[in-house]
C-alpha cells in the first residue's frame, strides 16, 4: 500500500471506562480520514480533555481536543411544582466512547488527558489519565 493509501485510513478505538479505570475494548482500521490535528505544541497548563498519538520516542504526532466523554454528572428534570433541572454527581461513572486517529505505523501510544471531573475543578490544568500501547505485541519494548 502506498503512503497515500495509508493516509486515507484511521484507527477507531472504543474505550470503556468504569470509575478511573479505562481500557480499549475495540480497535478497527477504517477507510476514512481522521479529523485534522489540533496544535501539538504550546498547550501546557491548559484545561479540558484531549487525546494524543505519540511516537515510540514519546513525540506527540497528533492531538485532538474534544468535549469530555466521561460522564461524571447526570441531569435530573422535575416538573412539580415547577420545571427545574438539577445536576447530580455519579458515584461510579461508566460508559464507552470512541476516538478516531490517523492509522500511522509510527504511532506507538494513545494518551488521554483530562481536567479533574469535579465541577469546581474543571478549569484546572489537564493531566494524563490513561495511556494505551498501539504497537503490535511483538514490537513492544
Amino acid at each position: 500500500m502506498s503512503s497515500e493509501g495509508a493516509a486515507q485510513r484511521s484507527l477507531r478505538l472504543t474505550i470503556e471506562y468504569r470509575g478511573s479505570d479505562l481500557s480499549v475494548v475495540d480497535r478497527r482500521s477504517v477507510e476514512m480520514l481522521a479529523p485534522v490535528s489540533d496544535a501539538i505544541r504550546g498547550y501546557d497548563g491548559q484545561s479540558g480533555f484531549w487525546y494524543e498519538l505519540r511516537s515510540s520516542t514519546g513525540e506527540t504526532v497528533y492531538r485532538r481536543v474534544i468535549h469530555n466523554p466521561i460522564r461524571a454528572e447526570v441531569e435530573e428534570h422535575t416538573v412539580e411544582p415547577t420545571l427545574t433541572t438539577r445536576r447530580h454527581a455519579v458515584a461510579e461513572p461508566s460508559g464507552v466512547f470512541t476516538v478516531l486517529v490517523p492509522d500511522d505505523p509510527q504511532a506507538a501510544k494513545l494518551v488521554l488527558f483530562s481536567s479533574p471531573a469535579d465541577p469546581a475543578a474543571v478549569a484546572q490544568p489537564a493531566g494524563q489519565i490513561a495511556e494505551f500501547d498501539l504497537r503490535p505485541s511483538g514490537e513492544q519494548g
